[in-house]
């Protein structure tokens, strides 16, 4: 082999090193620190202070692997405290308004619409579907603040967020603020999600789908509960084929983010920031999908759920 190829080779095996150890390339790492650049770099030219790229690449291993201790054994330089410290400098860096609303993209125009109706229908021929719908509990400590209301049904201490993915398992929706306790169907009357399509900011003819534990709507489909005539059954089947898109997306989201598998050990609020930084680096980084939403009314819907984290309430 000449040299030339010997070069490429190596620098793909780095490439392939920093997927694995950082779930990111070396393009990827740069793209997020230049989003926080100015607002996580030292402020000291002090010979031990960190850097903005390796307090993302701390962040970054810290989701992939879910353990602290892993960073450090890394033998990536800080202790363990400073990274803890630099870990949730970043995390709460990442997730300020003006970062997060760069990251909204939910689809309103046509030829994106067209786009990803297309893709789902190539599935099991449902018609006109943009999305799949379903929720997933992100495992938390117990909070100090009322705990009960993050019990869910398993028994477990929870964040409750919903997911939209569509058929190539971009997320195209999450809703990171509920606790455990809160049903589905709550999560999404609530969202902004609903309101886009309620206001008919997405246009008409788009459908969801989600499972039996979501309310029907016009524009959200949901299997039916006894099935008789053979269009019924067909129906479901159909239904169930396409639906699983979202079930799929979800356990790749966790695998990537071994964090979002194990029980995070932070309050409610940052637990809530963590799931959405996994969410649009999975979306908008790794996935290379570029924001198609400029509609400002759009964008403050959506963002809602994002921004307001936690909500802290007894259940009705």
């Amino acid at each position: 082999k000449t040299s030339r190829h010997r070069g490429a080779e190596m620098a793909l095996r780095r490439q392939r090193r920093l997927i694995k150890r950082y779930r990111l390339d070396r393009a990827g790492i740069i793209f997020v620190t230049d989003l926080v650049r100015d607002v996580i770099s030292p402020s000291t030219t002090r010979s031990n202070a960190i850097p903005a790229e390796l307090k993302v690449a701390l962040m970054l291993r810290f989701l992939a692997t879910g353990k602290m201790q892993q960073c450090s054994a890394d033998d990536l330089g800080p202790s363990q405290p400073t990274i803890s410290r630099v870990v949730m400098q970043t995390i709460m860096a990442l997730t300020a308004r003006h970062i997060v609303m760069r990251f909204i993209d939910f689809p309103t125009t046509p030829r994106v619409i067209q786009q990803k109706q297309t893709q789902f229908m190539q599935i099991a021929g449902f018609p006109r579907v943009v999305g799949a719908i379903d929720g997933t509990h992100i495992k938390i400590i117990a909070p100090s603040i009322n705990e009960d209301v993050y019990v869910n049904r398993k028994r477990y201490h929870s964040i409750n967020t919903q997911v939209v993915f569509d058929a190539e398992y971009n997320i195209l929706d999450v809703v990171p603020k509920w606790p455990g306790s809160t049903h589905d169907a709550r999560i999404f009357t609530e969202s902004g999600l609903n309101k886009l399509f309620e206001t008919g900011l997405v246009p008409p003819g788009c459908h969801l789908l989600g499972d039996k534990g979501y309310p029907l709507r016009r524009w959200l489909l949901t299997p039916f509960s006894r099935t008789v005539t053979e269009a019924q059954i067909n129906y479901n089947r159909a239904h169930r084929s396409t639906r699983s898109v979202v079930e799929r997306g979800i356990g790749q989201w966790k695998r990537r983010f071994h964090i979002l598998h194990s029980e995070i050990r932070y309050s409610p609020e940052k637990v809530c920031r963590i799931i959405m930084i996994t969410d649009y680096i999975t979306q908008n980084v790794i996935c290379n999908v570029i924001s198609y939403i400029t509609s400002s009314e759009v964008r403050n819907l959506i963002t809602l759920d994002y921004l307001q984290y936690c909500r802290f309430f007894k259940p009705e």
